[in-house]
C-alpha cells in the first residue's frame, strides 16, 4: 500500500542529523547528451552535523589546482588541462539548521540560487531491495512535471541525498528521473571524512526566485565574455573592433564546449 509521508524539516535536519558523523558519499551520474550516447560523471556528497556539500569530482580536482598557491602557473595549466572538463560546474550546499539550500552555478562567475527547503511530498511504497548490502525502500516524488524514483536506507544516519534530493527518513542511495532519463547511483561511503566545504563565494547575482535565476544564468551563458568584460574581470583595453572580434570568437568557443545536458533546477 502506498503511503504519503510528510516530514517536519526541523526534526529531520536538526534533531536527527545532529548525531550523524562526517561522511563522504560517492555517486555516479549516468545521463545522455546525445541520442544513444550514454555518459557518466562522479560526484561526492560531504556531510557533517551542520550541512552537506554536493559537488562533481572533476570540479573539485580543477578547483584544487586553481587554489594551489605553491605551484607555478605553467605547471598549474598543464595539470589543469590534463583533467577532463566537468559538465557540471556547480556546488550545492544544504544547511540543516536553517533548512536552506544554495545552488551555485559557475558561468564565468558564480550565480546563486538560495531557498528554504520545501517539504517534498514523497510517497513511500511497498517495494524493497538491496543496494550494495544496504536494505532500501522506494520513494516516489512528483515535482515540476518530473517523476523521481528513489531508493533510500535507514541503516546510515544521514537524512540527505545527491543533488537537491532529500526529505526521506534515511540516506538516498539511488534516484532516477523518468522523463529525462538520468540516474544517480550509489558508489560507496567513507566515515570520518573531513568535509569539503566551499567557502562563501563572491556572487555576480543571488536570488531566491527560480525563474529569475534561470534567466540570469541563460544571459551569462549567452554573453559570458561580454559580461566578464563589463564586470571588470577581463581587461582588454578599450572596447574597439578588435576587442569585439575577440569577444565573439571566445564566446563562440565557449558555446561549442557548453554541455547539452543540464540537471533541472528544483
Amino acid at each position: 500500500m502506498k503511503k504519503t509521508i510528510f516530514i517536519l524539516l526541523n526534526y529531520l535536519f536538526v534533531g536527527i542529523t545532529a548525531s550523524s558523523q562526517n561522511y563522504k558519499i560517492s555517486y555516479r551520474l549516468t545521463f545522455q547528451e546525445a541520442e544513444e550516447k550514454v555518459e557518466q560523471e562522479d560526484f561526492y556528497l560531504y556531510t557533517s552535523s551542520e550541512q552537506s556539500t554536493f559537488v562533481s569530482d572533476l570540479k573539485i580536482r580543477k578547483d584544487s589546482i586553481i587554489k594551489d598557491k605553491e605551484t607555478d602557473i605553467g605547471s598549474k595549466m598543464k595539470a589543469y588541462k590534463a583533467i577532463p572538463q566537468t559538465k557540471f560546474d556547480f556546488f550545492l550546499q544544504k544547511k540543516y539548521e536553517t533548512n536552506t539550500v544554495l545552488f551555485a552555478q559557475k558561468v564565468g562567475k558564480y550565480i546563486g540560487y538560495q531557498k528554504i527547503v520545501p517539504s517534498y511530498d514523497w510517497q513511500v511504497v511497498d517495494s524493497v531491495k538491496k543496494n550494495n548490502g544496504f536494505s532500501c525502500r522506494k520513494g516516489i516524488l512528483k515535482l515540476n512535471d518530473q517523476t523521481y524514483n528513489a531508493w533510500f536506507t535507514d541503516e546510515i544516519s544521514v537524512f540527505d541525498g545527491p543533488y537537491f534530493f532529500q526529505g526521506l527518513p534515511g540516506l538516498i542511495l539511488e534516484v532516477s528521473c523518468i522523463e529525462r532519463n538520468y540516474q544517480f547511483t550509489f558508489v560507496g561511503i567513507e566515515k570520518g571524512y573531513s568535509p569539503v566545504i566551499y567557502p562563501d563565494k563572491s556572487f555576480e547575482a543571488i536570488t531566491d526566485n527560480r525563474d529569475k535565476f534561470i534567466q540570469v544564468v541563460a544571459d551569462w551563458e549567452k554573453n559570458t565574455v561580454k559580461n566578464l568584460f563589463k564586470s571588470g574581470n577581463v581587461s582588454m583595453g578599450n572596447p574597439d573592433d578588435s576587442v569585439q572580434k575577440y569577444i565573439k570568437q571566445f564566446q563562440s568557443e565557449l558555446d561549442e564546449k557548453k554541455p547539452k545536458f543540464k540537471l533541472e533546477i528544483f
